[in-house]
């Protein structure tokens, strides 16, 4: 993993530990989906 990556998460468990499970569940699947996208574009 990133630096980058590391700090979404990041920011994610906080923002999520404030809004509930179910918002971080979505923030964190939001962060994985950009991840999964930064490595596709690095491959191609």
């Amino acid at each position: 993993m990133r630096i980058t990556s590391l700090i979404m998460l990041g920011i994610g468990y906080v923002l999520g530990s404030r809004a509930g499970r179910e918002r971080y569940d979505e923030l964190a699947e939001m962060v994985q989906r950009a991840s999964q996208r930064l490595e596709q574009q690095r491959g191609a």
